[in-house]
Formats: structure tokens, C-alpha cells, sequence
């Protein structure tokens, strides 16, 4: 698609630069382009657009027609607002095997068991992992030789994507499932008393289950 000024098309081309630069797209033969968009982000008071999100459409080529992902949800305000820390005066073991009782809060506070959270953020996350390379003929892009000449001829170069691109259907559960995978395997062997990421049991805490605790993950290894 065009792109609505020069300054964010030439913004657009640095991103993809910089998905040479990391290795993330090759040279190589393609037989299918992926068409590209820009969503602005920083937008200057007169109007100028000082950067952009480039966006790949892997719908608009009938690319994503051809794949299968399982449905997969982003999550939303609510999820933040579910997942509140929660204070116990016990383990989250014994808590779950007492039917997730009623707190009573007007103890003092040293006496809880103060929990944490925290998000994994991954940089660059779908680009992290790679395509089959008998697969990746399907993932072209155009590369275009910027010539800020007058009257230049600008040339273009199709190279492909070696990575998940964003935009891809199945890139979403594909990768995070691989993300889940990597996890798994940084945490070491979980029959291993001394590992502090051992567990004995798994814990499924889903709605409409009698003793549901909707401030604690859906599921849990104690």
C-alpha cells in the first residue's frame, strides 16, 4: 500500500533495514510477496510522522487462506484486573486444598504470604523463531534501494522472510508455544528438591469450579 508521506516510507524502509540487518530476511528466490502497511505511531504537531509500525498483511495475498492456528485470545483490561496479588495466611497449595476459604484481611500484615507476579516481554518475539526453510518461498518482501535523487530510479530486490513474520496467522501460537517449550527447559528438572522451580502437583483453577480463585493463574504448579 502507499504510504501516506515519503518521511514514513523512508521510516518504513529503515524497519525492514533492520530485518536484514539482524538476519531475520534473505536473498533468495520468492514466489509470493507479503504487502505491507504503515500504522503510525509518533505523529509531530504539524503533522509529521517522526516513526511508524510497519505491519504485514499475510491476509490480503491469501496467504493466511492456506494456514490453520487454533484460536487463540489476547489478553484484555479484565485479565489485569483478575489477576489481582493476593495475600494468603497459607500456602497457595493449602489454600487451593481448602477450597479457596474466605480471607479474613484485619490480621496483621506479617502474618500473610505476600505472592508476586510478573509478564515475560520478548523482544522481537515471532522473529525469534524460524520458518521451514522449504516453506519460506511463501514469505516474500519487497526490499527497495532508497535514491533520494531527483527523478532517481528506485530499485527493488525480493528477499523473504527465514522467521515468523508478524501479520502470519499461526506465528501467534507457534511461537508462544515455543516460548512455553524454552521456559519449561530453563527451569530444570522439576523432581530436583533443590531446583526452587520444583513442583508435585498440577493445579487447574478454571471458572465455574467449585473453590475457583480468580486472583490466581488458571494454572498452577505447586
Amino acid at each position: 500500500m502507499v504510504a501516506p508521506s515519503r518521511e514514513a516510507e523512508l521510516l518504513t524502509r529503515v524497519k525492514v533495514f533492520k530485518l536484514w540487518f539482524n538476519y531475520y530476511i534473505d536473498l533468495d528466490h520468492t514466489n509470493l510477496l507479503i504487502p505491507r502497511f504503515i500504522v503510525p505511531k509518533v505523529v509531530d504537531e504539524d503533522g509529521t510522522i517522526l516513526d511508524v509500525r510497519c505491519v504485514w498483511d499475510c491476509k490480503i495475498n491469501g496467504h493466511n487462506a492456506t494456514l490453520f492456528a487454533p484460536s487463540f485470545m489476547l489478553p484484555t483490561a479484565l485479565d489485569a484486573e483478575d489477576q489481582v496479588v493476593q495475600w494468603l495466611p497459607m500456602t497457595v497449595s493449602e489454600y487451593l486444598q481448602q477450597g479457596s476459604p474466605e480471607i479474613d484481611y484485619t490480621h496483621l500484615v506479617n502474618t500473610f504470604i505476600k505472592s508476586t507476579q510478573g509478564d515475560i516481554d520478548v523482544g522481537q518475539h515471532f522473529n525469534n523463531f524460524r520458518i521451514h526453510p522449504t516453506d519460506q518461498h511463501t514469505l516474500g518482501l519487497r526490499f527497495t534501494h532508497t535514491n533520494n535523487s531527483e527523478g532517481a530510479v528506485e530499485k527493488e530486490v525480493w528477499m523473504r522472510f527465514n522467521c515468523c513474520p508478524f501479520g502470519n496467522k499461526c506465528s501467534p501460537y507457534m511461537c508462544c508455544q515455543g516460548e512455553s517449550r524454552i521456559i519449561e527447559i530453563c527451569k530444570g528438572d522439576q523432581l530436583d528438591k533443590t531446583n526452587e522451580f520444583q513442583y508435585s502437583a498440577v493445579h487447574l483453577n478454571l471458572p465455574f469450579d467449585s473453590g475457583y480463585a480468580p486472583s490466581l493463574p488458571r494454572v498452577l504448579l505447586l
